[in-house]
């Protein structure tokens, strides 16, 4: 069954990322290409702020913001919000 669920990750259209500990610790093809880079080991290991703006569109600094919609996601299960990333080349 987990072969599955990891075929359906690894081949989403759609960017998916696996947060652990505050960090990106796995992601599929299609982040690599939304975020313009190469290959995954540029975008894991890496808090979702240094992939960010320094502020979010709503004015929130990213680092905050970061960890407030992580720390819902945790409590609730799963959370929704927008969130603005850089692409590689800024």
């Amino acid at each position: 069954m987990v072969s599955k669920y990891r075929e359906l990750f690894n081949k989403s259209a759609d960017a998916c990322l696996i947060i652990g500990n505050g960090l990106f610790v796995d992601c599929n093809q299609a982040t690599v290409d939304m975020l313009g880079f190469k290959t995954k080991a540029e975008v894991l290991n890496t808090h979702p702020s240094i992939l960010s703006p320094e502020f979010q569109s709503d004015g929130q600094s990213s680092l905050e913001k970061a960890d407030q919609m992580m720390a819902l996601a945790l409590q609730h299960g799963s959370h929704r919000f927008e969130w603005d990333h850089l692409r590689a080349n800024g």
